[in-house]
């Protein structure tokens, strides 16, 4: 009897240190479960929803819109032209050094004139001869011993080689090439001794003080351009900016891009501002309107049109818009957003229609 209750009492032990070996393991694995199917059931009691996106907003009011147009432009030679030969031949004389700024009607290029000298010497010979045989009729024609058609030919001969004379000195005159305005010379492409051709480029004579600058206005700001308006000019390349003023717009409106040509003119003194560069142009414009603006980063782009996320009952819409004038930093709405409607600025990538979001802060416009 006393051995089979002391084999129960060790057969207890033994269960009780199983017991509390195992009882933590099972708890834990237990609540593991019991926490995932609570998640599981949390969702689909909230409809397969997950926590609501958390994002930074703006708040649409009327502002008063900046009256400067920021626009793209390029920075243009006021003059230019690319010097030709217009006759063929040697070079004999290259009377520049590239980079030189050279004053207008200074000999650039001499092209071999030889024959051409050759040519002028016999006309002048000729010439002569005939204004000799000229005088001798008229003398005649007075004393009467000639007619008066015989003397006309003396004076047509004459008169024929005076014109010889004046074609080849014409033709002289084409062999060089002389500055047509003050300006820099750019790279040559030809050395002297070589051979050129008529047509054939031999530099780029560039005058840039003053500078020109060509931009394009949207068509819907066109009537805001005339002559003599100020523009302020700011270049990325220098960093520089000035004030240029728009001398010349053309008079018809791009119809592939709606947009204005106009060209404007700046003081360019020691060639600083160099032709081909890129500028940013401020054009003032006379609006005087109060305009809805939301940050650039709150405007999505689209292939054909531009949206916004705005924000009613805690929940995103997405809204089409109609923009305007771009600032550095903003955009006008002109159609799609009203005044006092809430725009999401950040989380735009996660934001989806329908989708819950928390404001966590409304940031000043």
């Amino acid at each position: 009897m006393k051995r089979t209750t002391k084999r129960i009492l060790l057969l207890l032990l033994a269960l009780a240190v199983v017991a509390a070996i195992a009882l933590p393991k099972i708890l834990t694995s237990s609540a593991k479960t019991s926490e995932g199917g609570g998640t599981g059931g949390g969702r689909g009691g909230a409809g397969g929803k997950g926590a609501a996106l958390s994002a930074e907003a703006v708040v649409a009011r009327p502002t008063v819109l900046d009256n400067n147009l920021e626009i793209t432009g390029t920075i243009i030679a006021n003059e230019s032209i690319e010097l030709r030969s217009q006759v063929a031949g040697r070079i004999t004389r290259l009377n520049f050094r590239e980079g030189q700024n050279v004053g207008k009607g200074t000999l650039l290029v001499k092209v071999d004139d030889s024959d051409l000298r050759a040519r002028m010497q016999g006309a002048i010979y000729r010439r002569d001869l005939l204004t000799a045989q000229e005088a001798r009729q008229r003398q005649l024609l007075e004393r009467q011993a000639v007619g008066k058609a015989e003397y006309d030919v003396a004076i047509s001969n004459l008169n024929t080689a005076r014109a010889d004379i004046a074609l080849i000195k014409a033709q002289i005159a084409q062999t060089e090439i002389r500055a047509p305005f003050s300006g820099r010379i750019g790279l040559r492409s030809v050395s002297q001794g070589g051979y050129v051709t008529s047509g054939t480029s031999i530099a780029t004579l560039y005058s840039i003080n003053p500078i020109k600058i060509d931009f394009s206005v949207p068509e819907r700001y066109a009537g805001a351009v005339r002559p003599g308006t100020t523009v302020t000019l700011r270049v990325d390349a220098t960093g520089d900016t000035l004030t240029a003023r728009i001398y010349a717009v053309e008079p018809q409106i791009n119809q592939e891009t709606r947009t204005l040509q106009v060209r404007a003119t700046a003081p360019n003194p020691g060639g600083r501002l160099q032709p081909g560069a890129f500028a940013r142009v401020a054009l003032p414009l006379e609006l005087g309107e109060r305009a809805i603006l939301l940050p650039s980063e709150a405007v999505v782009p689209g292939t054909s049109s531009s949206s916004v996320f705005v924000v009613r009952g805690g929940k995103v819409e997405s809204h089409t818009v109609r923009t305007g004038v771009r600032t550095e930093r903003s955009v006008q709405i002109l159609d799609g957003v009203a005044a006092g409607d809430t725009v999401l600025v950040t989380g735009i990538l996660q934001a989806k229609p329908g989708s819950p979001v928390t404001i966590a802060r409304v940031r000043p416009l």
